[in-house]
């Protein structure tokens, strides 16, 4: 376009073919060095506007140079994945596409901030010269520039202009894309803010437009901004984060890209696309159908047992079957709020810890073993390549919250939501169903030393009074093992920053080796563990008492002592938490079915039923979750 007459109300475009175009609007969208922006300021100036107009044409500035190319396949480097580099005061960032082209932008900072109208103008013939001291820097763990810099086809250096303008409309001149907010290239969004502007209706006020629309723009341009000085490790505040912080949420770069992406603006036009979340939730409703039940018949179980367990805590003593005296006044965590919460709670563990109810102490140390790698199961679902880093916080909040209310209402909820949020096809696409080995490795150690240590202390400390204390230490494992599971971690990555994987095969063959070894070792411990702890009630249990009697509850509950009634509850939480387990397997293997994946109701139901009887439930249930895995990968 060559210029824009203005004509009384009508607006009268001029093209470069000499043609003229009618048109009540005209819109912008040429480009950084935009006609119809440089026209739209002649007119602000003609309107008396000039402090306006001269304030917006001092807003583009470049502090960066980038050379952008396209590079022909180059080994190593995988289509559909994405590298960035970080340097001192230069980055790479390379994007593998179709055809195995690599296009990529090597972004180096200037000495200096330039104005719009002092932008350096480079010689296309020293490209080599300029990128020459970084060949030999990193594309990815396997790839240098030079690879990529030697197969390109096409490469042009130019300074990198940012600009955030205010004004994107006056009276009948509208600009978007670059002409209205020129971000750099880093965080790849330039050319999407574009098309995302100009699927929004004008309307009759193009001023209502511009001051719903340049917020957005004005974040997005600021995260371009920021990202462009982080790559560059440009001062202190980005080296500290990229060194130190950026390497323990990896996953951070993609989520503050999707989290633009969610907010933009909808082609209207288009039709959604089909959501099966519907049918998925009627295959949840068994889990739903779990809470329900569990709440309806525990009503009357839990207005017989308060009574009971406030008289016990506001008695203030309880007896042991030896008649040796708690003290149930005494300050167990220090504070006024976390006793008031978790004293009724440790009260009625005492029962089965101390010994004074045998077949109640049998049950719930078995349970408590299960427990374990139940919540371990939870937190390695949570670790998929699938889930952000946020992910985890939801098991870490669903075990805080089980302590409280129970495992018996939280277990199928839980499991519901887990089942209707990750459906199979989004484990199966690319690395999303693995799970990273440093995460599998700590949660198995912190496990081991964190819960299982401290359940079993529960039981056999030779102190009746010392396994209180590890009692209100274990009601506390969702936040203890997490704790000590980030400890591991961060002293895995301080004493053995994790390397790089080159991304041929034979590397990601090894990664994935390495992956699935962890995991069998940890599913294959927790199942062994839950294992042993039911056998050692099989070979304890009284003589005269029936060993289907310590886990199953009953139909009925005609226990009328507070430590009755407490086994009687502990056993039915554990009998619906477990079931529940068992439902949200059966629904991820009719998943695999589904997809083809070698196993049926015959097949599966078998083993578990002889695991069962075997090994009990957390082990079966550990064995199964393991079996399906086998199957995702």
């Amino acid at each position: 376009m060559l210029r824009v007459p203005r004509i009384s109300r009508i607006s009268r475009p001029t093209r470069f073919a000499c043609s003229i175009q009618m048109g009540d609007v005209v819109v912008g969208a040429d480009g950084v060095r935009s006609t119809v922006r440089r026209q739209m300021w002649e007119y602000t100036d003609s309107r008396g506007l000039r402090k306006q107009a001269s304030e917006e044409r001092a807003k583009m500035t470049s502090e960066y140079s980038y050379v952008f190319g396209i590079s022909a396949a180059t080994p190593g480097l995988i289509p559909g994945t994405r590298h960035r580099t970080f340097g001192q005061k230069w980055s790479f960032l390379t994007i593998i596409g179709k055809e195995d082209r690599a296009y990529w932008f090597f972004f180096k900072k200037l000495g200096m901030k330039y104005s719009a109208s002092q932008f350096p103008r480079f010689d296309q013939t020293t490209i080599g010269q300029y990128v020459g001291p970084y060949l030999h820097k990193p594309i990815n763990g396997s790839v240098s520039f030079a690879e990529v810099y030697k197969r390109a086809i096409t490469r042009t250096l130019l300074p990198l202009e940012e600009a955030s303008y205010t004004h994107w409309t006056i009276d009948r001149w509208v600009c978007i894309g670059d002409s209205a907010h020129k971000m750099t290239s880093n965080l790849g969004r330039g050319d999407n803010s574009a098309i995302e502007i100009s699927t929004r209706e004008l309307g009759d006020c193009l001023q209502s437009w511009q001051k719903k629309r340049h917020p957005r723009m004005q974040g997005i341009s600021q995260a371009a901004h920021n990202l462009t000085r982080l790559e560059a490790l440009d001062t202190l505040k980005e080296r500290i984060f990229a060194r130190y912080l950026l390497p323990y949420s990896e996953e951070s770069l993609a989520k503050t890209t999707s989290d633009i992406i969610v907010r933009a603006a909808k082609i209207d036009y288009l039709p959604p696309p089909l959501k099966s979340t519907t049918y998925r939730a009627l295959w949840a409703l068994p889990l739903l159908g779990l809470f329900a039940v569990s709440k309806i018949s525990l009503g009357s179980l839990l207005a017989k047992l308060t009574p009971q367990l406030v008289a016990t805590v506001d008695r203030g003593t309880w007896v042991t079957g030896n008649g040796e005296v708690f003290d149930l006044t005494t300050p167990l965590y220090h504070s006024r709020l976390l006793d008031r919460l978790m004293r009724p709670l440790i009260t009625c563990f005492l029962p089965s810890i101390t010994g004074t109810d045998m077949r109640s102490r049998l049950q719930m140390l078995s349970f408590m073993t299960d427990l374990g790698p139940i919540y371990g199961i939870w937190l390695l679902e949570s670790y998929r390549n699938v889930h952000s880093w946020s992910e985890i916080l939801l098991p870490l909040a669903a075990g805080s919250i089980l302590q409280l209310l129970g495992i018996w209402q939280v277990a199928p909820l839980y499991l519901a939501q887990e089942y209707l949020r990750t459906p199979l096809f989004t484990l199966l696409a690319g690395k999303n169903g693995r799970i990273p080995c440093d995460f599998t490795g700590s949660l198995l150690l912190a496990t081991l030393v964190g819960y299982h240590t401290v359940t079993y202390a529960n039981f056999f400390d030779p102190a009746l009074q010392s396994r209180q204390w590890y009692n209100v230490l274990w009601q506390l494992f969702p936040l203890t093992t997490s704790l000590l599971q980030a400890a591991l971690l961060l002293s895995k990555r301080v004493l053995n920053r994790p390397c790089s994987y080159p991304e041929d095969q034979l590397p990601r063959r090894k990664s994935q080796h390495s992956e699935r070894r962890y995991l069998r070792w940890a599913y294959g411990t927790f199942a062994l563990v839950s294992g042993l702890a039911f056998m050692y009630t099989r070979i304890t249990a009284l003589p005269d008492l029936p060993f289907h009697r310590i886990f199953l509850p009953g139909w009925h509950n005609s226990e009328n002592s507070l430590s009755g009634a407490v086994a009687w509850f502990l056993r039915y939480g554990e009998l619906i938490s477990m079931r529940g387990g068992f439902v949200w397997l059966a629904l991820r293997f009719h998943e695999l079915q589904q997809a083809g994946a070698p196993v049926s109701l015959g097949r599966v139901g078998a083993p578990f039923a002889a695991s069962l009887c075997a090994f009990g439930p957390g082990a079966t249930f550990t064995l199964g979750w393991g079996w399906r895995d086998e199957l995702l990968d």
